[in-house]
């Protein structure tokens, strides 16, 4: 049995009047490493995510005959690439952050849960003489161990996150404004 045919490319079609509406116009950089226009970006990723998973997609931009001779037209090729590889860079070290943060969040939560239990079962061993004894206890507030975690789990996140924004924003730790 051969390999099969890999299937033909789906296109994706832009069709522009000037090379610089693909690009971020504020972007100080040159022109293979800017940052794509958000509505460029936006229009090309919603498209591709209409294709069928895993079959490859090429971009097709039409320019007039002016803006397709000229050189930073035969470099579209690499700055869209650039472009979204860094893209799926910069979102693969997110999603690494993320579940970093998610697997912390459980760790603190698995040793609340499991510390509760144990108490709770110290307790109950304790109590449970006492009670043979004809000593009533009477519970006065409902123990809501399952709330308490999630509580907890939000703290954490919403400290992550608060943390994120900080180191993003240059100043490195937490601190109260």
């Amino acid at each position: 049995m051969g390999e099969q045919p890999r299937p033909a490319p789906k296109a994706i079609e832009l069709r522009v009047e000037d090379i610089s509406q693909l690009f971020h116009t504020l972007d100080p950089f040159p022109f293979r490493e800017k940052d794509l226009d958000k509505d460029v970006e936006e229009f090309i990723v919603s498209w591709a995510r209409e294709m069928p998973e895993g079959q490859p997609l090429k971009i097709v931009v039409h320019l007039p005959e002016t803006q397709a001779s000229r050189p930073e037209a035969r470099e579209l090729d690499a700055a869209f690439r650039r472009y979204f590889d860094y893209r799926a860079q910069a979102t693969s070290r997110d999603l690494r952050e993320l579940f970093r943060i998610g697997r912390r969040a459980l760790a603190i939560g698995l040793a609340v849960l499991s510390s509760s239990v144990v108490v709770s079962q110290t307790a109950a061993a304790y109590l449970r003489p006492l009670s043979r004894n004809g000593l009533t206890l009477i519970p006065t507030r409902e123990v809501r161990t399952g709330a308490s975690l999630l509580e907890l789990g939000n703290c954490v996140r919403h400290t992550a996150r608060d943390f994120r924004r900080n180191r993003v924003a240059g100043r490195g730790s937490v601190r109260n404004a």
